[in-house]
């Protein structure tokens, strides 16, 4: 398999591979125009699939969303698998490279574990509907670094008094690669309302190890909006970061 298609997979398949190639492209045998490529078609991808599944946890059905959703998503699914066909191919690109970029190892190659630990997941600052979550491996020194294995973490979030008895309650908000994340919850979501987070490690296959104990925290109701002739703390400028966007 190279790129999944379906947008629970694609989206943080996407967003990993993104992220590794921005740091340093030449690493993977690849020009900082080819990555530069990916990113212009990767980024409305992002934005696409998210705003639909954010309509569609409002109960809201929109064509000309989906087609828009398709036609990003048909976009990046071509110039990403060129990509990884070209690193897969490239000798002089050690696996350990390849499995950081989601590439899957020929047969024979050493297998990639899945994460068997959980991340550990503390929830800090909330500022009306965003939340800040920090996640960590708890058996490490620093307490900032992921698992052994691990190249991202999955964020599951749920809006409600208790966690959902059916895991498919739980709403998938994309991956990280950062050890503190702001995530965003939907205009529904008042401020009073109670929400939960959670958290897997995610190996460079896409396959993730267990979910981390759910965290709760209440949103804020939101700040007064600032009048015409007042300007807002540099804080409040600064807009938040949507997980997989």
């Amino acid at each position: 398999m190279a790129f999944p298609v379906s947008d629970s997979q694609l989206l943080p398949f996407a967003l990993n591979f993104d992220e590794a190639l921005s740091g340093d492209p030449a690493r993977f045998g690849l020009t900082a125009d080819q990555a530069a490529a990916y990113r212009a078609v990767y980024t409305p991808y992002a934005a696409a699939a998210t705003d639909l599944e954010v309509q569609r946890s409002q109960g809201l059905r929109s064509k000309q969303q989906t087609a828009a959703r398709d036609t990003a998503r048909d976009a990046l699914l071509k110039v990403g698998r060129e990509l990884y066909a070209t690193v897969a191919a490239n000798s002089d690109v050690s696996d350990q490279l390849k499995v950081r970029l989601g590439i899957r190892l020929r047969n024979g190659a050493t297998p990639v574990p899945v994460p068997s630990a959980a991340p550990s997941a503390i929830v800090g600052a909330v500022r009306g509907r965003e939340v800040t979550l920090r996640l960590f491996d708890p058996h490490t020194a620093s307490k900032r670094g992921k698992a052994p294995g691990a190249v991202a973490a999955w964020v599951q979030t749920f809006v409600g008094d208790q966690t959902p008895a059916d895991p498919a309650g739980w709403s998938f908000e994309g991956a990280t690669t950062k050890y503190q994340s702001e995530v965003s919850f939907p205009a529904s979501a008042p401020g009073g309302t109670r929400v939960w987070l959670r958290a897997a490690w995610v190996n460079g296959k896409q396959q993730a190890g267990p979910w981390s104990d759910p965290v709760s925290t209440y949103l804020q109701a939101a700040a007064p909006a600032a009048p015409a002739n007042q300007v807002r703390p540099e804080t409040e400028q600064t807009p938040p970061v949507r997980l997989a966007a």
